[in-house]
């Protein structure tokens, strides 16, 4: 088996796992008597299992689902209970199925609501205290440093420094979609696979072609340089490279600066191109 079809099926069975965690994620947050509460109606309780299935089906086959996109379904049960109160105002309800609606509302919802209000205070101190993107911190280097004021960057993943033109004039080399810009289009034509060769090859021709200093940023810290290997990270994107592919990369670059105390994946190495 090559080193993509191992990536390949690794993610598979990440993603399965991601599945059926998120199929229990009710149960573990008090959606489940949430679910209880707000399906009288056959109606109601198809919906609100469809949605759950639609959501894990499309974090399994289209985009990893993290916690932010799980409460998209959070979302929807409450839109469920608002139409549901609204329904009840016409058509009342026996004893029986009042309790449960109310306790699946006032309780389970309640309790679920209050568990990532406390999430969110969480969240708020990391985004006040702590450095999300390391981009601000680049830009201000590239600002600060004649050598590298009008380089070219070229990043691996590209994504890692949307944010960058923010802080810095610096032009951007997308390699696998191969053009200049400031964010990513995610478009099909891009290139899924990118190896290191490739991507020295790349800064290569850019150097060359425009006479101007370049910059590899690559954002891959969990990376083997002495095995050959393969990386299938977000968007269906892989990034591989052979101990051969780094022995030249090294021979040709210079690390200038590594950023890593950002608390997201916006933390990268950035290497000159001699």
């Amino acid at each position: 088996m090559s080193h993509v079809q191992a990536a390949i099926e690794a993610h598979r069975e990440r993603c399965l796992a991601e599945f059926c965690e998120f199929l229990s994620y009710p149960s573990e947050s008090s959606n489940a008597a949430g679910l209880a509460g707000a399906a009288e109606w056959v109606t109601r309780r198809l919906a609100a299992l469809g949605a759950q299935i639609a959501f894990g089906i499309f974090f399994l086959m289209v985009f990893y689902g993290s916690y932010r996109h799980q409460g998209l379904f959070l979302i929807f049960l409450l839109v469920l209970y608002w139409l549901f109160e609204c329904e009840v105002d016409r058509r009342p309800l026996n004893r029986s199925m009042d309790l449960l609606n109310k306790t699946g509302l006032y309780i389970a919802v309640g309790l679920l609501v209050i568990g990532n209000v406390s999430i969110a205070i969480s969240a708020i101190q990391m985004e006040l205290t702590l450095d999300k993107s390391s981009s601000k911190t680049f830009g201000a280097f590239l600002n600060q440093t004649s050598a590298y004021r009008n380089a070219i960057i070229v990043p691996e993943p590209d994504y890692s420094i949307e944010s960058l033109p923010y802080y810095a004039q610096n032009q951007i080399y997308f390699p696998r979609e191969h053009r200049f810009g400031t964010t990513v289009s995610w478009k099909a034509t891009a290139d899924s696979h990118l190896s290191l060769s490739d991507l020295l090859a790349t800064a290569r021709d850019l150097k060359t072609g425009y006479n101007r200093p370049v910059l590899i940023v690559l954002g891959h810290f969990d990376i083997d340089s002495t095995i050959d290997g393969v990386k299938r990270y977000s968007y269906n994107k892989f990034f591989s490279w052979t101990s051969s592919d780094f022995t030249d990369f090294y021979k040709s670059t210079t690390l200038i600066v590594e950023y890593n105390s950002a608390f997201s994946d916006e933390n990268y190495l950035v290497y000159a191109l001699k």
